[in-house]
């Protein structure tokens, strides 16, 4: 009977710690508001000077990781667990408050995002739209740019963007995509297993990729693709051209 109890009791634990884990972005609300519409913006800043006096706080928000796409740790789909999650409790602004920890795509550690959630009026949220955070870095031409990052040596294949093949990359090399419309783009690799990013671009920014690999056993590594914060991208990209 012990025994019983004692498995009834791990077993519950591991469901409670295997729930918190998947968990990508919890809102700890002060007001709790209608949940927006799916297609409603909701617009993400770090700059709070921005923020209105006449807003309405609906509460603070922490994203760990991401649970709405394969990859857990890429920088856009922590933004968009974030922008679900505050959709559902009627935030249309989200203030980055804090971005602490490091990214380790060996033990899947992503750090942790928070910050303050509130809702404005439609005319803050159209004023406040230039200003928002949407993964990539403003550039200044009149099309999206993808930059494919491959620090690793591990194995070569071939990117595929929607349909279009980019060609081969290697250990060490970068590759671009261009494109001068709002779109969908579906990012992925021609392996043994075929992984795939789903994510969504727009002309005058630049979006990071890497192209990250992980070892399978005696198999072929599968390809991981994981969005990267702009600054985290660059110091990257500088450190493989030294």
């Amino acid at each position: 009977m012990k025994n019983n109890l004692l498995k009834f009791f791990l077993i519950k634990i591991l469901l409670l710690w295997s729930c918190s884990v998947k968990k990508g972005a919890e809102v700890k609300t002060i007001n709790k508001l209608p949940t927006l519409e799916f297609y409603d913006d909701v617009i993400i800043i770090s700059d709070q000077s921005l923020v209105p006096d006449n807003r309405r706080d609906v509460g603070t928000i922490q994203v760990t990781q991401s649970d709405y796409h394969d990859v857990p740790c890429g920088w856009i789909e922590r933004l968009t667990a974030a922008q679900l999650e505050a959709r559902k409790y009627g935030g249309n602004l989200i203030l980055l408050d804090k971005i602490t920890g490091h990214v380790n795509l060996a033990t899947n550690s992503c750090g942790v995002i928070s910050g303050y959630v509130y809702n404005v009026d439609e005319s803050t949220l159209n004023r406040l739209k230039k200003q928002r955070i949407n993964g990539g870095l403003r550039n200044k031409y009149d099309f999206a740019r993808v930059v494919f990052i491959k620090p690793t040596f591990a194995t070569n294949y071939s990117i595929y963007v929607n349909k279009e093949n980019l060609g081969l990359i290697k250990g060490g090399e970068i590759v671009e995509y261009k494109t001068k419309n709002k779109e969908l783009l579906v990012i992925w690799a021609k392996t043994d297993r075929k992984s795939k990013l789903v994510m969504n671009v727009e002309p005058g920014y630049d979006y990071f990729v890497l192209c990250n690999e992980l070892p399978m056993g005696l198999l072929l590594p599968t390809v991981q693709f994981v969005t990267l914060q702009p600054e985290v991208a660059i110091d990257l990209i500088n450190r493989m051209k030294r």
